[in-house]
């Protein structure tokens, strides 16, 4: 039995919603007339693929049916990605080329990249805080369905296999 080795790549997916200092009035009544639907890991896989169709010809897709979009967060945004060890600098270099999913302007970032899912997740869960604090900073009081979403990203993560 051969095994594979693989690499842990998350991923911070910035769309013009969750962008600060946007406050172009067009934008926003573009927004409330269209009803998008939120990002899933199918639509994050289909547009890695797209991608890297583009960029690096079709033998370069046909290696990207490997990779595996673990974990998607909608509130953070943020995606675990397991990718073969041999194909993660293709990867990262697509999602670094990648300017929209779905028709809506997105912009991927890398946040670490990682050798086992024990790191990746811990990994995670420092951004997840990172994120929690950022947007309770100036809060003296954290409401209680605030703490129950906090608890609710963390189980999704810690149930990434």
């Amino acid at each position: 039995m051969v095994r594979h080795k693989a690499r842990w790549l998350l991923v911070k997916f910035e769309n013009e919603e969750s962008v600060k200092g946007i406050s172009c009035e067009k934008i926003k009544k573009e927004n409330m007339d269209e009803k998008k639907t939120p990002l899933n890991r199918k639509d994050i896989y289909h547009a890695i693929r797209e991608v890297t169709e583009e960029a690096f010809g079709v033998a370069a897709a046909g290696i990207i049916q490997d990779i595996e979009v673990r974990m998607y967060n909608h509130d953070t945004n943020l995606a675990m990605i397991k990718v073969p060890r041999d194909h993660c600098d293709l990867v990262r270099s697509a999602l670094m080329l990648m300017v929209d999913i779905k028709d809506s302007p997105t912009v991927a970032r890398v946040v670490s990249t990682n050798g086992s899912a024990r790191t990746a997740k811990l990994h995670a869960f420092k951004e997840i805080k990172r994120i929690f604090r950022a947007k309770n900073k100036n809060r003296t009081h954290i409401k209680e369905c605030d703490m129950y979403n906090l608890e609710e990203q963390f189980e999704q993560v810690r149930n990434v296999e």
